[in-house]
């Protein structure tokens, strides 16, 4: 689900604490400090994708058309 960074804190009660959380964010300067604060706020299983979805498209091309496209709110 794509939120906000600003206002992803009103949205932590709807995150199951129970599965794995995979953040996301544009250029990889977000997903590390909101998966941070998650992490401080009892989630335990948080990850973040390391460079953004700019990286991933950087790195592997193929890969991010295959699974987002144009489209990342596809992920």
């Amino acid at each position: 689900r794509e939120i906000p960074f600003f206002r992803f804190i009103s949205f932590l009660n709807k995150v199951p604490r129970d599965k794995a959380v995979l953040v996301v964010c544009q250029a990889g300067f977000n997903a590390p400090l909101v998966a941070f604060y998650m992490r401080n706020k009892g989630f335990n299983n948080v990850g973040f994708l390391a460079g953004g979805l700019v990286g991933w498209k950087l790195f592997n091309p193929r890969l991010y058309e295959k699974h987002c496209g144009m489209d990342i709110s596809r992920l």
